[in-house]
């Protein structure tokens, strides 16, 4: 299964892609997107669906995981930013029909092993998880999180006969 994963912002969004085979995870390919400075808000969104949509139909994305967003992390201007690249990640999705699941940030760290980790054990946890040689930029890192934490959730519902969606 080829799943992405993202950590959404509309300055410094991290998407990776995994390929998920039983045990076995490798990593197809990691980057972290930077729309161009000096655009405004509504064209970074426009921008980054655009990149996703490409993103996903390269590398034939059947699942997809965006990192859900909670009020208690951040300012609320920061909140409204974040949840307009989840926005446009979740549009990206449904415009290639890939079932997006959205994943607590607890979630995707649990998903490595572990509930409570800071951003340095993530990135060391999916450096080790993914056999590299040194960790992945942090938006990139937490990306590996959410993937393998929608690969995980949409593996159970396929097992309980939903439909993906």
């Amino acid at each position: 299964m080829r799943v992405a994963g993202v950590d959404p912002s509309i300055a410094d969004c991290g998407i990776v892609v995994l390929s998920i085979e039983g045990a076995r995870t490798r990593l197809l390919s990691a980057r972290t997107l930077h729309p161009p400075v000096g655009w405004t808000d509504q064209e970074r969104v426009a921008w980054l669906a655009l990149e996703v949509t490409g993103i996903i139909a390269n590398e034939d994305v059947e699942v997809a995981g965006v990192e859900a967003q909670h009020a208690g992390a951040c300012r609320a201007n920061t909140l409204v930013k974040l949840c307009m690249a989840a926005g446009a990640v979740c549009g990206a999705c449904g415009a290639m029909q890939v079932p997006v699941y959205g994943v607590q940030p607890t979630e995707a760290r649990k998903a490595l092993g572990f509930g409570a980790m800071k951003r340095d054990a993530v990135n060391a946890a999916v450096a080790r998880r993914l056999g590299l040689a040194k960790a992945l930029p942090e938006h990139e890192s937490a990306a590996v999180a959410v993937a393998l934490a929608a690969a995980s959730r949409h593996r159970a519902a396929v097992a309980r006969g939903e439909a993906a969606r």
